[in-house]
């Protein structure tokens, strides 16, 4: 997390941004000194954003509010303690647009698939409350101490709808037996409902300092790290027949209310903990008058998690959270990753980097019998070239890159009578690719925001698909070979900036697109996103008023008004994610003081 740092100079700020389908935001922000020889302190950033959707129904609300306490009384001390509040209510936007065979459905972008007597009548509600403390402690010149702690809750109430199943025969096992009526577009609209509690404390003691051997510098860093994670879900969850019958051609919107929903037989309950404690050591050599830097490192992880995930068995008492407690699987991993990197800088202006990786994750998981998941992990080898132009104001970075996943926990079709969060085991991909990315300034007017990315993704671990499915069109499991969902195969942006001096000093313009290339939806790859490309400019003049400066300021997003896909999912519940946003305009006027 970056967070807003008290400043000792007194600064204010107030913003006001308002634009499309009436989106209004106020943000407030406010710094300085509590004490006069500037030992304490302060900074409060408060923030409420309204924000209507353009598809029917749809709204979001969030309040906002941080504050910052900095104690500094001495030149070798400093610490910041931190809170944080979030609360937000809003309409849930799934199921988004499905698949219709290989294509995004023929539907307006506006069009809401839900029943809005239940999830607007019923909104869902995020509360998040965090607080933290850090401090640094600098023993002499060359060492010092590194100390971090996190307190992280979250109160979610769910409230949303999805579509179990969408006919649109004669595709392979479309809404077969699931009482959809034998209609083209008509759907079972699901429901999920409940409240959730997530909870993480985490934090790191850290000893970092300077040791010299000969003409060799090293950057040492000594620590170790603690996580802990515990999800909490017990919720109502029905599926179609039992939920509403609904057609995404010509949706009738009906009042049904979330009670006949909410039965114990429809109780599911779900639950993640992990208890995470690292020890690493790192250190960066540097020598040949501070031209080649070699770091080595490594972590060694201690990991256990808890998982389970059950329905209610029971039309009288919901007992879903009780059976998920006692039916849980409890796993322990323990792993050594080691990092390896160098640099070669031949001259002032260019170096050459390599480095290797290596990574351990819990999956915290558990396949469709109850076994535990194994651990995921991760290889990645990356090599380029860094060069500094323009008085080093402009920075390119060039990458290749190959990074292998282990043990990746792939979700299963959602059938209707099935419990979600039930993972099958177990899915190996690979990502190797070139990015290209450019940033800084040309000149003293022009700055540039540029990048490129060739990616390859595919899977290279899998199952095969039943002969009755040759294509896994139904199936969805992994098949090696076949490119992972929504990972577009090329991608890249270009940003541009004009910033006025003379007597247009305070003037700025900027402009650029971001291109997507093409991407599977699904990870069966039975339909393709086709590439889109968004253009977005802006425009702002900051001048001086009294003792006051005034920014106002224009952003276009989609300045050309285009449709595009993108998204994931399985069949039968394969979501062209969405359509794009269309084009919209927002207004801003800050004022600093």
């Amino acid at each position: 997390m970056i967070i807003k740092r008290p400043l000792e100079k007194a600064y204010y700020s107030v913003q006001q941004q308002g634009g499309s389908f009436g989106v209004a935001r106020t943000t407030l922000d406010a710094t300085g000194p509590l004490s006069e020889d500037k030992s304490w302190l302060y900074r409060v950033n408060a923030e409420y954003f309204h924000n209507p959707s353009f598809i029917d129904f749809a709204n979001d609300d969030r309040w906002f509010g941080s504050a910052t306490l900095t104690y500094h009384p001495i030149q070798n001390f400093k610490l910041n303690v931190d809170g944080e509040y979030q609360d937000s209510v809003f309409v849930n936007l799934n199921p988004n647009v499905p698949a219709i065979g290989y294509n995004a459905a023929p539907i307006p972008i506006s069009r809401y698939l839900a029943e809005p007597s239940i999830t607007a009548a019923n909104p869902a509600h995020n509360m998040r409350r965090t607080i933290g403390y850090d401090w640094k402690y600098e023993i002499n010149e060359d060492w010092n101490i590194v100390n971090r702690f996190l307190y992280n809750n979250i109160r979610y109430i769910q409230s949303s709808m999805f579509l179990t199943c969408t006919n649109q025969r004669p595709l392979p096992g479309a809404c077969a037996g699931n009482n959809v009526p034998n209609v083209f577009g008509q759907s079972g609209d699901g429901l999920q409902w409940g409240p959730s509690h997530q909870r993480s404390i985490t934090g790191n003691l850290d000893l970092n300092g300077k040791l010299y051997t000969g003409p060799l510098q090293h950057a040492v860093l000594l620590g170790t790290d603690h996580v802990s994670f515990n999800y909490s879900v017990n919720y109502f969850q029905s599926f179609a027949p039992n939920a509403q019958q609904f057609n995404i051609f010509a949706p009738i919107y009906t009042p049904v209310g979330i009670s006949r929903f909410l039965t114990n037989q429809n109780g599911s309950a779900l639950l993640r903990k992990q208890e995470w404690q690292g020890l690493y050591a790192q250190d960066m050599v540097s020598g040949f008058d501070d031209r080649v830097h070699l770091l080595l490192g490594g972590r060694y992880d201690f990991a256990s998690a808890f998982s389970s995930s059950q329905n209610s068995t029971s039309a009288l008492v919901n007992n879903a959270l009780d059976r998920a407690n006692f039916l849980g699987v409890y796993v322990k991993d323990r792993f050594f990753s080691p990092r390896v990197g160098l640099v070669i800088q031949p001259y002032p202006w260019l170096s050459f980097y390599g480095n290797y990786t290596q990574a351990f994750g819990v999956n915290n998981g558990v396949t469709r019998d109850n076994r535990p998941l194994g651990p995921q992990q991760s290889v990645q080898w990356e090599g380029g070239v860094k060069a500094e132009f323009f008085d080093k104001r402009l920075l390119a970075t060039l990458a290749y890159f190959d990074i292998k996943k282990y043990n990746m926990a792939q979700n299963p079709p959602i059938l209707p009578g099935t419990l979600t969060g039930f993972v099958f085991d177990l899915l190996n991909a690979r990502s190797q690719g070139v990015e290209l990315d450019i940033t800084g300034s040309i000149d003293d007017n022009w700055s540039v925001i540029a990048n490129f990315s060739h990616l390859s993704t595919h899977v290279t671990k899998g199952t095969t698909p039943p002969a009755t499915d040759p294509f896994d069109f139904v199936t969805q499991v992994p098949v090696a070979g076949k490119r992972l969902g929504a990972v577009p195969d090329n991608m890249g942006s270009v940003w541009l900036k004009y910033d006025a001096d003379g007597d247009f000093r305070g003037f700025s313009a900027g402009g650029g697109f971001t291109w997507m290339g093409n991407s599977w939806v699904d990870i069966a790859n039975t339909y393709r996103a086709p590439a889109y490309v968004l253009v977005r400019t802006m425009a702002s003049y900051r001048f001086k008023l009294g003792p006051t400066f005034v920014t106002a300021q224009i952003n276009a997003d989609n300045l050309l008004n285009q449709n595009y896909v993108y998204g994931t999912g399985n069949f039968p519940n394969r979501y062209a994610g969405s359509f794009g946003a269309p084009r919209s305009v927002l207004g801003s006027l800050r004022v600093e003081f």
